[in-house]
């Protein structure tokens, strides 16, 4: 096991449950399965452990996924003399890997394997005592397995080669590319490039495959698959059958990992003159919660021994002025509910969506709650820009709640359900005991703006869905090709979207923080009754009490209408214009991976990925500001002085 300083905030997104990461020393680090974290490096002077202090609650988001709690990512703590400090050498493993190393001595190029848990800082060529490095290659497949290259079978051509795989040897020829990495075998004298080992070959019948798989052996139609190695759970670890080809890939490109993460604002559960939120509030603190969850856990197992009753006897022996405060009925009623898992918000999420619809909800009025509070402002403060717009409203304050749900590799959309993602972070899954998800939690500013709905017309809809026809085609047959669904290149979504973007990137030069500060989260939804065409542009960089309200201050009226002007007259051209203006129009075939995009690129409507919720895909700023003879597409377009 290695050491490297990791944020909570990593642990969730980039270097989550089997992502690689790189130590101070330039060693490649793997994390370690859920299986392992909250372990101690030392039994010896450390304080008892207890996890009740890591335990989040948010319920909207525990009614989605089905667990019953989240938790923080451990933090190390160093005991003190007096013993006072807890939970202290509670540690995240990290695992070695690749494990096989490569001497650095050009004429050597010894290939030698170290177990994964290996914690020698060097390690020494046994040819010449040269330094040795790990190797850059690895193999990964669609259901998010992760493998050492095949060295030995790639230089034999065979999945089971004959010669024992101790005298291997990687050496680079001049020129630098795949195609001037050379691995021999001193047994056999057989050699072989990695030419083209990173790509993909065409099928006839349309589709692709793997060079890495269909090319390791010459023998007609055999080709080389997954072995369901884990490596994020170290050595001797079963492997899982796996049907998938590999490609091989670097150890520091971002397709090795894309974490699946679901987030929430977080609101107040109960209902206004039903349940009272500051009971429930009050219910999920560590103490009271702990109670509550192992009498739910009995009642999911058919086990009803410790009732509602004697929970709340429980309770009322450590906080009598609870259960004083709001009456004993009161309280076992509500732990009743708590208990049989009925969640008592006013609206219970059944999807994602529903998700969104509540908090856009909350966003559309005034709060003055201790993790959210909204200030509405009157749009028509805000001249002929306001009239674009049904709300406009500051947020001060917010919290959210990020979880990490599994992962993939190679691509965004998975082959996997999602209970197999989860699963995957887990050596040994028992959905009742291992109920739980690592969270991070972080607090916030900032601004919620949602388009008129009377603007967004039939007709306007009607020519936008036009417009965007050939890029929902596209789009909806790469979601088929992932097994995800379509449907998502609206006019809504794209315009939304593609606002938030050209919005963010002008607000960095005025409101203190940098693109990766900002985030965007898409309200977004055509569905009779619930429409939704707005985007809360926030911050979620700040501590418990905030940031410092740089982004809600560029809301108020007299700042905010300049900066949207700003924004729509820079969309208006881009660097890279007429070339991007005209992508996707007549047979171009629209710009970015299986050209998702139209009038968009880097130069005028891109973000860091990690600030996009769409991987910066689905995006027009056609939409936004018309092009020359179609000036009525635009929805901005009126704020322009063509």
């Amino acid at each position: 096991m290695r050491e490297a300083p990791l944020r909570r905030a990593q642990l969730i997104t980039t270097t989550g449950v089997g992502a690689l990461t790189v130590d101070k020393l330039g060693r490649t680090l793997v994390c370690g399965g859920l299986d392992y974290w909250f372990r101690r490096t030392s039994d010896q002077g450390t304080t008892a452990r207890s996890l009740d202090e890591f335990r989040v609650q948010e319920w909207r988001l525990e009614a989605l996924l089905g667990v019953d709690t989240f938790r923080l990512p451990p933090d190390y703590r160093t005991p003190n003399h007096a013993g006072t400090v807890p939970n202290t050498k509670l540690t995240i493993p990290l695992l070695r890997f690749p494990t096989w190393h490569v001497c650095t001595n050009d004429t050597c190029g010894f290939l030698k394997r170290k177990p994964k848990t290996a914690t020698e800082p060097r390690v020494d060529c046994p040819e010449c005592n040269t330094v040795m490095q790990q190797v850059r290659v690895v193999i990964v497949c669609a259901r998010g397995h992760l493998t050492d290259f095949p060295w030995h079978e790639w230089v034999h051509h065979s999945a089971h080669p004959a010669c024992p795989p101790d005298r291997l040897r990687l050496k680079t020829l001049p020129g630098g590319g795949f195609a001037d990495l050379l691995v021999s075998c001193d047994h056999c004298d057989s050699s072989r490039s990695l030419e083209g080992v990173l790509g993909w070959d065409e099928r006839e019948e349309g589709g692709y495959v793997t060079v890495l798989s269909t090319r390791l052996s010459p023998i007609p139609n055999e080709v080389f698959l997954c072995r369901g190695e884990r490596a994020w759970f170290g050595d001797e670890v079963p492997r899982q059958g796996c049907d998938q080809q590999v490609y091989a890939t670097l150890t520091g490109a971002s397709n090795t990992y894309y974490s699946d993460t679901v987030s929430a604002i977080y609101l107040p559960e109960g209902t206004a003159g039903v349940v009272d939120p500051a009971l429930i509030e009050a219910l999920r603190e560590p103490v009271p919660a702990q109670f509550i969850t192992m009498a739910r856990q009995l009642y999911a197992s058919g086990n009803l021994s410790l009732t509602p009753a004697m929970v709340t006897d429980s309770i009322e022996s450590t906080q009598a002025s609870l259960v004083a405060r709001y009456g004993r009925a009161v309280v076992e009623d509500v732990v009743g509910k708590l208990i049989r898992g009925e969640h008592l918000g006013a609206q219970t999420p059944e999807t994602e969506q529903d998700l969104r619809y509540g908090e856009c909800q909350a966003l559309r009025q005034a709060r003055e709650e201790p993790d959210l509070v909204v200030q509405p402002r009157d749009p028509a403060l805000y001249g002929d820009v306001g009239a674009l717009f049904s709300s406009i409203n500051l947020v001060p304050k917010l919290r959210e709640t990020r979880v990490l749900t599994g992962f993939t590799r190679g691509t965004t959309q998975s082959v996997t359900r999602p209970d197999e993602r989860r699963a995957l972070m887990w050596r040994d899954f028992h959905p009742e005991r291992d109920n739980w998800l690592p969270a991070s939690v972080t607090y916030g500013e900032g601004l919620y703006l949602e388009l008129s709905p009377a603007l967004l017309d039939e007709a306007w809809l009607a020519q936008a869905s036009q417009h965007l026809k050939r890029l929902a085609e596209r789009h909806d047959d790469a979601q088929e090709r992932h097994g995800a669904a379509g449907g998502l290149a609206t006019p809504r979504r794209v315009l939304v979207h593609t606002f938030a973007h050209l919005l963010i990137n002008t607000l960095t030069f005025h409101c203190g923080y940098s693109a990766a500060s900002l985030r965007e989260r898409l309200f977004v939804s055509d569905e009779p009754g619930h429409e939704m065409a707005g985007v809360l542009i926030y911050t979620a960089s700040g501590d418990a009490e905030g940031t410092l309200g740089g982004l809600v201050r560029m809301g108020e009226p007299g700042r905010l209408e300049g900066l949207i002007r700003t924004a729509v007259e820079e969309a208006a051209w881009c660097a890279n214009d007429p070339v991007c203006l005209e992508a996707g129009q007549g047979e171009q075939q629209g710009q970015g991976t299986g050209g998702i995009n139209l009038a968009a690129c880097h130069a005028c409507a891109h973000l860091p990925e990690t600030s996009c919720e769409l991987f910066n895909a689905l995006l027009d700023r056609t939409l936004v500001v018309g092009r020359p003879r179609e000036r009525e597409l635009g929805f901005f377009s009126r704020l322009l002085r063509w």
